[in-house]
């Protein structure tokens, strides 16, 4: 997990800065995964959880913003990847639709403004 690799410390900051810039996230999690995960829906945090079908476990995070989609492995591995490539992230975004599609919220009913259609 995120903070696993970068430190609780360093991941609150990241969260406070994101929210302070008014960059909305969406997260789908495993959870398989979920052990004491402080980060859950926030209007606050302007992030919006689901958790993934069960038995689809991710052991890497994730993020595809502009055309860049990034990729981090796990602390085991402590890997990193930055793709940029418009033709990729549009894939990208596109697989995270269709999951978003099947993933349970961690608050029903809870939506971000910044993702009302």
């Amino acid at each position: 997990d995120i903070w696993d690799v970068l430190g609780r410390e360093y991941a609150d900051n990241m969260v406070a800065r994101r929210a302070k810039k008014g960059i909305a996230l969406r997260v789908i999690r495993s959870k398989a995964r979920e052990q004491a995960n402080p980060y859950h829906s926030s209007l606050a945090d302007l992030r919006d959880l689901r958790f993934a079908p069960a038995g689809m476990d991710f052991p890497v995070t994730t993020y595809v913003y502009d055309n860049k989609v990034i990729i981090l492995s796990s602390k085991r591995e402590m890997f990193g990847l930055i793709i940029e490539s418009a033709d990729i992230a549009a894939a990208h975004r596109h697989y995270f639709e269709a999951l978003w599609q099947i993933s349970t919220p961690d608050r029903p009913g809870f939506h971000l403004p910044q993702f009302e259609h």
